[in-house]
């Protein structure tokens, strides 16, 4: 075979093949079952952005894909009794939106692949050995960075010159809590803003960590990653409303629930990047064979709703420099 038969015949290969995939995908049926940590009202809302960009890979509901939702409505008690019956529904795969579904899933099945996006460290998390070589079932999209922790603390500064303290609610049961408290401690550090800490480790310790941040002093409040706040989104956002603190969160579901400000990973993006992985493994590829995805898309999303109620008006320059404003 000379080269031109070769470049002939490899052309008209790479043609058959996407076809061949394309046919093979039509002719198979596979069950992808949601876990998701928070409210079917709220989450599924969410989960809508990751089935569309299935559906975009060529995954249509009703016709080669059902979908089983399991939601554990903010409770941390039935976390591994809803991973189990995801299990027990015998998925070809689990997606998972949070790292601490994620981690219940994990609990429930060795095998089944999973797809997670999380924003907690998912090594610490224990949902993969490395970012580079997961090792085990799982695989997915990490949405937190380092940076994004002092860029919120200078967006406060920013939007409120008078902030002369910032309160943090930890969840202490969270998997890399400790790193994350280290993170604002160096960003607070840098930036010259004296922060005061309240951990808790379940939702009804919130409302007194909420109270200790105000007594100190502070008027602008953020959290870490935890599966406790990020399934009462709302009632938390509701709570530092009450207590007039300006709530400033890491994706952008939190600005929908509520607080003033968030800035952080592009949740759109992470659905996308989660639904392309979870179309390579629906198509064979080992989760153990494929690298955690980062963030690399970044948005600032303001709800002005919620600046109203506290008295705050951004200058038309930071409103210009929003990607979303929520009115």
């Amino acid at each position: 075979m000379d080269r031109r038969q070769f470049l002939v015949l490899s052309a008209a290969l790479s043609l058959i093949a996407p076809a061949r995939t394309q046919g093979l995908q039509r002719e198979r049926k596979v069950k992808v079952a949601v876990l998701s940590t928070g409210r079917s009202d709220e989450d599924d809302n969410l989960g809508t952005r990751f089935y569309s960009a299935l559906r975009a890979h060529g995954w249509i509901e009703g016709k080669n894909v059902t979908y089983e939702r399991f939601f554990t409505e903010g409770s941390r008690d039935r976390l591994d009794q809803m991973a189990k019956a995801a299990v027990a529904s015998k998925p070809d795969l689990i997606f998972t939106p949070t790292a601490g579904a994620g981690r219940a899933a994990r609990r429930a099945t060795p095998t089944i692949p999973i797809v997670f996006i999380a924003a907690s460290d998912p090594i610490a998390a224990g949902l993969v050995s490395s970012l580079a070589r997961p090792g085990g079932n799982a695989t997915g999209v990490f949405h937190m960075s380092a940076a994004s922790t002092p860029k919120r603390m200078e967006l406060a500064r920013e939007l409120l010159p008078g902030t002369t303290r910032i309160g943090i609610v930890i969840d202490r049961v969270a998997p890399d809590h400790g790193n994350q408290r280290r993170e604002y401690e160096t960003a607070a550090r840098l930036l010259g803003l004296p922060i005061t800490f309240a951990e808790f480790a379940s939702f009804d310790e919130v409302p007194a960590a909420v109270a200790k941040v105000k007594a100190a002093g502070a008027s602008v409040l953020m959290m870490n990653a935890s599966f406790t706040l990020a399934a009462r989104r709302r009632e938390f956002a509701d709570s530092a409303l009450r207590n007039g603190l300006a709530l400033f969160a890491y994706r952008g579901e939190w600005a929908d629930s509520g607080a003033l400000l968030s800035y952080g990973a592009h949740l759109v993006e992470g659905h996308e990047r989660s639904a392309g992985m979870a179309h390579r493994i629906l198509m064979g590829t080992k989760p153990e064979d494929m690298p955690v995805e980062q963030a690399s898309r970044f948005e600032l999303v303001l709800n002005l709703r919620t600046a109203k109620t506290l008295g705050i008006k951004p200058t038309p320059a930071f409103l210009t420099r929003a990607d979303r404003v929520i009115e």
